[in-house]
């Protein structure tokens, strides 16, 4: 067996596209041993840097860009020598000379075409902008309608069957506020149930402004009467934020009435405990001194116009009693 294959091997033709068995390629085993030499392959050829100028042209580049100085209405003044070349060409232009007056025009009229097409590139470009945003507000203004309608739909359907609210009750369809004249819409309050944990911090600091504006009511100090009030516009103003029947601001007083039978002790304890929570400097602003600009922006005309200079120095006469 082995002679007869030995004789079919004498018998074949070596040449292009057939190497003899003794050195072709063993199964299973690469060609190229070494593998591919680094820097050949298709990403590394697709990412060359574009070519880089020559030592001439960096040369020339440099030199355009260097400063001169020239009088311009009687005034010297530092231009690139790129500008002073141009305003010597539109200077012998001006003078008459036809070869720069020809090579002038054409630089305005090609300048004149590409300006314009540019303004025309925005112009389109801003019409599809505004396209897009209005289509965008239009197909908003049809969710927040249709969100009305699915959310009172199911709040209906949950009283028909005698069920105190539906199986997803957010948003309350009271909660979505839609303006028909402008075509657009918002909800006051969390969209769904997974996004309720932020709108429970809102409301829980909305529970703290009111404590704060109940314990500073009870000292019946006339500065405390007023830090009393400043409170009550910050709970007000948190509390319109919430979902409309999470909201007391239209009568507080049931809220209020366990706050005013505490004991001044028990609640003034319990605004230190949401005070580490609730009034700590916001994002960005790192310490109490930050803190306090941003009260004195906010109620500065205020503070001032009952005779003190600061938020804190209203604090410290509340504390003392003293100016």
């Amino acid at each position: 067996m082995a002679d007869r294959e030995d004789d079919d091997w004498a018998n074949y033709k070596v040449g292009f596209s057939r190497p003899p068995p003794w050195e072709r390629f063993q199964k299973g085993q690469s060609g190229n041993l070494k593998g591919r030499p680094k820097g050949t392959g298709k990403k590394k050829q697709a990412g060359k840097a574009l070519p880089a100028l020559t030592p001439t042209e960096r040369h020339l580049h440099k030199l355009v860009e260097e400063t001169v100085t020239v009088t311009l209405s009687g005034k010297k003044v530092q231009i690139t020598k790129r500008e002073a070349l141009l305003l010597n060409q539109f200077n012998h232009a001006m003078k008459g000379n036809p070869l720069v007056m020809r090579d002038v025009a054409r630089a305005i009229a090609d300048l004149d075409a590409k300006s314009a097409a540019i303004a025309s590139a925005e112009a389109e470009a801003d019409q599809k902008a505004a396209k897009e945003k209005a289509e965008h507000s239009e197909a908003m203004y049809r969710y927040y309608v249709g969100l009305r309608e699915r959310q009172a739909a199911a709040w209906a359907h949950a009283a028909a069957e005698g069920l105190e609210e539906p199986a997803e009750p957010w948003p309350h369809p009271g909660d979505v506020l839609i303006d028909h004249v402008a075509r657009t819409g918002r909800v006051r309050g969390p969209l769904d149930s997974e996004c309720l944990k932020e709108w429970e911090f809102l409301r829980r600091s909305r529970d703290h402004y009111l404590a704060r504006m109940v314990y500073h009511l009870r000292l019946r100090e006339r500065v405390q009467k007023l830090i009393s009030r400043m409170w009550l516009v910050e709970m007000v103003r948190t509390d319109l934020h919430l979902p409309r029947r999470w909201q007391i601001s239209h009568d507080i007083m049931p809220a209020s009435i366990p706050l005013m039978v505490m004991t001044l002790r028990e609640l003034k304890a319990r605004i230190e405990i949401g005070a580490a929570e609730f009034e700590a400097a916001p994002a960005g602003q790192h310490n109490s001194r930050e803190l306090d600009r941003m009260i004195n922006r906010q109620w500065g005309p205020l503070i001032r116009m009952l005779g003190f200079r600061s938020y804190q120095h209203m604090v410290r006469y509340g504390e003392t009693a003293k100016l």
